[in-house]
C-alpha cells in the first residue's frame, strides 16, 4: 500500500525532531562542558605561566610565597631594610611608571622577588647615580626638577661640585656655531644648591652654562628656574673675553621656547640644541 504523502511528511518531522533533541543533549551534556574544561583548562594554564603582578602589600597580607619568596634575578647587595627602603623608594621617585608597573612599594623586604626584579633592571643606575658601587642613601628631588627631566628624557646624575656637592643635576648639550673651537656649550640645570630644601630656596632651581674651548672651560651664565625652565633669572653673564654681557639681572618668562631664551641670555642667535 503506497504511503500517503502527509504521512511520509510527518513522520519526516518527527524523525528530525527527534534527531534535533538527541543533538541538543549531546551537545549541552557532552561536547559543550567537555569544550568548557578545555578553555578553562587553558586559561588556568596561561595564568599559571604569565601571572599579573599583585601588589606587594596584598600579597604579604594573603600570605602568598611569592611576598617573601626570592627569584632567579640577581642577589641584592642590600644589608638590612633601611638599605633596601632607600633603593626602593629611588624606583618610585625615579622610575614611578615602573615601579608601578612591577607593583614595588616604597617600603617592603629587602630581599623578595619584588626588590630582586626592580635591582635587576635598575641597580646599576641606582649605583651610578650614587657615585661610589655599593653606596646606598637616598636621593631626593622636588617635582619640578622631576618633571623638567621627563620633559627632557633625562636622567639626574649627582654634582661634585662644592656648592652643590650630591645635589642631583640633568645636563642638556647645545652648540655654538660662532667659530670652530668654541662651540661646545652645556646648560646645567639643577633642583637646588647644597643645604637647601628639596627644590630650592623660594621653590626656584638653579642652571649655569659653561662654553669650552680653546683648551678651558668657562662659566658664561648662571641663575635660577622656576616652571619647568619657562622663567629664568640671570644672575651672573659674561661674554667669552669675560666682560659682562649686559644681560645680568634680566629676567625671562613665559612660553615654551627654553631654546629663544637661552640665545637670548648667550647673546647668541645661532646657537642651537646639540
Amino acid at each position: 500500500m503506497a504511503m500517503n504523502k502527509g504521512l511520509k511528511i510527518a513522520i519526516g518531522v518527527a524523525v528530525l525532531g527527534v534527531t534535533g533533541v538527541g543533538l541538543y543533549f549531546l551537545y549541552t551534556k557532552v561536547i559543550k562542558p567537555k569544550m568548557q574544561k578545555k578553555l578553562d583548562q587553558e586559561k588556568e594554564d596561561e595564568e599559571k605561566n604569565n601571572p599579573k603582578p599583585v601588589s606587594e602589600s596584598y600579597a604579604k597580607s594573603k600570605g602568598s610565597r611569592n611576598s617573601g619568596s626570592r627569584s632567579s634575578e640577581g642577589k641584592t647587595p642590600f644589608k638590612s631594610k633601611t638599605e633596601g627602603n632607600k633603593f626602593r623608594q629611588w624606583v618610585n621617585d625615579t622610575y614611578p611608571k615602573y615601579a608601578e608597573k612591577i607593583k614595588l612599594d616604597p617600603t617592603g623586604e629587602y630581599d623578595n622577588s619584588y626588590i630582586r626584579k626592580a635591582w635587576e633592571e635598575y641597580g646599576k643606575d641606582y649605583e651610578t647615580a650614587n657615585k661610589n658601587k655599593g653606596a646606598v642613601y637616598n636621593v631626593t628631588f622636588g617635582s619640578k626638577f622631576k618633571k623638567v627631566m621627563d620633559d627632557w628624557n633625562k636622567s639626574h646624575k649627582l654634582s661634585e661640585a662644592n656648592e652643590t656637592k650630591d645635589v642631583p643635576y640633568i645636563t642638556i648639550p647645545m652648540k655654538d656655531n660662532i667659530g670652530e673651537k668654541w662651540n661646545d656649550i652645556t646648560l646645567y640645570v639643577y633642583d637646588r644648591l647644597k643645604g637647601e630644601s628639596i627644590g630650592g630656596k623660594g621653590g626656584q632651581g638653579y642652571w649655569k652654562v659653561q662654553r669650552k674651548g680653546y683648551g678651558k672651560t668657562k662659566v658664561i651664565a648662571k641663575g635660577r628656574w622656576d616652571d619647568n625652565l619657562r622663567h629664568l633669572v640671570v644672575t651672573h653673564a659674561v661674554h667669552w673675553s669675560g666682560k659682562p654681557s649686559g644681560q645680568k639681572g634680566q629676567v625671562y618668562s613665559g612660553g615654551k621656547e627654553v631654546g629663544a631664551k637661552f640665545k637670548q641670555i648667550l647673546s647668541s642667535p645661532t646657537m642651537t640644541w646639540a
